[in-house]
């Protein structure tokens, strides 16, 4: 499998259309191994034995027709968008600077790929999300939970990120970055967590004690209410529904980070199969792989891509136990930062799968910044490189 990008500018992506097809404008493409050239003809220039990787969003993708070309991927392909990945390495598209990030994008798009290939012998690839590819790889490509457990499970991982209600207090002239976590860390931890099976949930009878839950090693969902929120985490909670209240049911993982700081009381317990799995073994473990962004990426498609909807027997979509229990791992972990970074003045507007966007006023960057380090977190390279530059002067 061949691995390229089509990076489209500002003013290309704005007049891509399907009369534009033949001068697209100011795009500049590069297969990995080879040198970027400027693309004049979308439909010669371009090679139909090339996965082409674009910075296309998927409505630009198919405004354009590309999406009827196997060929093409939009933005999200590596579930990240393209131009966040750009930031995070310093890269853009002003003056002189397209056939580099071009190059370096293509590098990197193929890394990932290969990477795939060598450890979960991935041959083909078919799906417009390359985690879907990767999860299908590993695990059953299908929904199999039963229907009176759809309502529970859902609500649980259908909101992957978070909503803090700093958000709606926030002002309008703030701007925001994107910070990470390590990728390959964040997935050894979220896929450490013990995974219950689609099948084999029963109804728990009698009382049990919150003793006996701590200790048990069997997946558990809770249906419990909550109060006694403590006052330093009622904004940034990871527990909301869709009404902004506390949702009904809890994972275990949930519940045993919420009870940190809450009164939970219990009604019901729904205890899963006894045959639980873990997948940490998808990701390396040597620390080295901690400072591959390839691997970081490659480890971030194992864990979101299990964590994705499948599709049930009945034909529709829908949440498997495993991509609920992923996605409870995944909040809790950054709920923790998020609090640090809270307990520091850093507003949080968003988090989940792994980030959390973070809206600063002016001359607040660099705090921004170094309260994210500080935490053991990454912000973007571009706007490390910004700040040093002193290009951004009043928090922009």
């Amino acid at each position: 499998m061949r691995i390229g990008v089509v990076v489209f500018d500002e003013h290309a992506r704005t007049a891509f259309g399907d009369e534009r097809l033949a001068n697209p404008g100011q795009v500049w493409a590069s297969v990995a191994g080879g040198s970027p050239f400027q693309v004049e003809n979308m439909s010669s220039d371009l090679n139909n034995d090339v996965i082409w990787w674009t910075n296309l969003l998927y409505d630009d993708n198919r405004g354009g027709r590309l999406s009827r070309s196997g060929g093409f991927r939009h933005e999200a392909w590596l579930r990240c968008g393209f131009t966040s990945l750009m930031s995070e390495l310093g890269l853009d598209l002003n003056g002189s600077n397209g056939p580099r990030t071009a190059r370096v994008m293509a590098t990197l798009g193929d890394r990932v790929v290969q990477l795939a290939t060598k450890r979960f012998g991935i041959s083909e690839l078919h799906a417009y999300r390359f985690n879907e590819d990767v999860a299908n790889s590993i695990t059953d490509a299908q929904c199999r939970i039963p229907e009176q457990y759809w309502q529970v499970v859902d609500p649980i991982a259908e909101h992957g990120y978070v909503s803090t209600t700093c958000h709606s207090s926030m002002r309008e002239n703030m701007s925001t970055i994107t910070i990470t976590r390590n990728r390959v860390r964040h997935a050894r931890q979220v896929l450490a967590t013990k995974l219950p099976d689609d099948e084999g949930w029963r109804l728990h009878e009698g009382s049990i004690s919150e003793h006996n839950l701590e200790e048990m090693d069997t997946p558990f969902l809770v249906r419990c209410t909550v109060n006694g929120m403590a006052p330093i985490v009622e904004d940034i909670l990871p527990i909301r529904s869709e009404s902004n209240g506390i949702r009904e049911w809890l994972t275990d993982v949930e519940w045993k980070k919420m009870r940190e700081y809450a009164n939970i009381k219990i009604g019901a317990l729904l205890l899963g199969d006894s045959s639980s799995m873990c997948l940490n073994h998808a990701v390396p473990e040597d620390d080295l792989a901690e400072l591959s962004f390839s691997q970081g990426l490659l480890a971030e498609q194992v864990w979101t891509g299990v964590a994705s909807r499948k599709r049930r027997n009945t034909g529709r979509w829908g949440f498997s136990a495993a991509a609920a229990w992923l996605r409870s791992a995944d909040k809790m972990a950054m709920f923790e930062h998020v609090r640090f970074l809270h307990e520091r003045g850093v507003n949080v507007s968003h988090y989940g799968f792994g980030n959390m966007i973070v809206r600063y006023a002016p001359g607040e960057l660099e705090h921004v910044i170094g309260t994210a380090i500080e935490a053991g977190l990454l912000p973007p390279l571009s706007k490390v490189q910004a700040l040093r530059n002193g290009s951004i002067r009043e928090g922009n």
